[in-house]
């Protein structure tokens, strides 16, 4: 027999940091919650010396940067209730800012880099459906060119969206308003978005740890 337990962790980094020099974390930001919040690796150029953050590192030191508040969550089953639909809207500014403020320089700071590490979260996390398998590499990394094809704007905001990407399931949408609200939205992956917008936030995660059963 098998038994469950919660325990509370903090946000675990994936492993994507390790040939981040200390030197390159941002100020006002331990290099702890910068790791914890994001994490990706191979984001820097070692072809310079000394190794320069290529754009990716610096977007995700945007995201990791940006403080947010989410202001609904509605998680529906989808068609045959076989999986999730998850959509979460959320803003600019910290809990408690007034919403009639001026949020447009938090978006002009933090939209793209918000973007960016939303798809870096749903990336490593995606895994094939059917036969896209063929086409999956456990070792790949979402990149700034994998977000800009799939990014676009219309009626006055950032749009992206991204669906299978290299055998990788992602069904993600992300809409940045000028006015500093946002859209996370996902379909058929689980509750998967709230554990982003958790990690990106510095929130602790519950996760189940399966305990053998005593003799």
């Amino acid at each position: 027999m098998m038994t469950a337990r919660l325990t509370a962790t903090d946000a675990q980094p994936c492993a994507l940091e390790r040939s981040r020099p200390a030197t390159q974390v941002p100020a006002g930001i331990s290099r702890e919650v910068l790791l914890a919040r994001v994490g990706p690796r191979r984001y820097h150029d070692a072809r310079m010396n000394p190794p320069e953050p290529r754009i990716e590192y610096e977007l995700l030191q945007d995201a990791a940067l940006a403080t947010f508040i989410v202001s609904e969550t509605v998680i529906s089953p989808t068609f045959g209730d076989d999986d999730k639909h998850v959509r979460i809207e959320g803003r600019f500014g910290p809990e408690g800012d007034d919403e009639d403020g001026e949020p447009g320089s938090d978006v002009e700071h933090y939209a793209f880099g918000l973007i960016f590490a939303l798809g870096v979260l749903s990336f490593a996390d995606a895994r094939p459906r059917g036969v896209s398998g063929i086409d999956y590499r456990d070792d790949d990394d979402w990149t700034v060119g994998d977000m800009l094809r799939r990014l676009r704007f219309e009626r006055g905001e950032l749009h992206f969206y991204a669906d299978y990407v290299r055998g990788r399931c992602l069904k993600t949408t992300v809409v940045v308003r000028k006015d500093g609200t946002f859209l996370l939205d996902t379909v058929n992956r689980g509750e998967s978005a709230t554990r982003w917008i958790a990690k990106l936030q510095g929130k602790k995660i519950l996760s189940v740890v399966a305990e053998p059963a005593g003799p």
